[in-house]
């Protein structure tokens, strides 16, 4: 702006005050137009693409980019048993299991993708969240409550 007040100073007395102010206009315009297109990226760059298949005992995603944080809840009895299977591409996958007073009972990332099937046995009755958080997440998640 004081580029603009200096040079429109010096400007008004010739024929180029107009052209001062279409110039700074100019600028204003590629600044905004140059914020909005790197907006968009980061946008499109951060999308999710994926569907859950809900079950009778369990969930399925099948994931092409996840970026997001998927929760279910399942009543169970003491000694059932919570199977979490993965065929994942790349990306980061966090997989929580908490009782319904906020304790975790199991909590793995998978980043290594060594393990193909971890099991949780069920310590007592009540209501389990399982909460699948990813970044940038490709391929398949199997949970089935037994």
């Amino acid at each position: 702006m004081q580029f603009y007040k200096c040079e429109k100073k010096l400007a008004e007395e010739t024929e180029a005050a107009e052209g001062v102010k279409y110039k700074y206009i100019g600028l204003a315009v590629l600044w905004v137009a140059l914020a909005l297109v790197t907006g968009i990226l980061i946008l499109y760059a951060n999308r999710s693409d994926y569907s859950v298949t809900d079950r009778e005992n369990g969930f399925s995603i099948e994931s092409k980019r996840m970026n997001t944080e998927l929760e279910r809840e399942y009543e169970a009895q003491k000694g059932d048993q919570i199977a979490i299977g993965h065929d994942i591409d790349d990306g980061y996958i966090e997989i929580t299991i908490e009782d319904s007073e906020g304790q975790v009972l199991a909590s793995q990332s998978y980043e290594d993708w060594s393990e193909d099937i971890q099991t949780i046995v069920v310590p007592k009755d009540g209501r389990y969240r399982i909460i699948c958080k990813g970044r940038h997440a490709r391929g398949s998640i199997q949970v089935n409550l037994e």
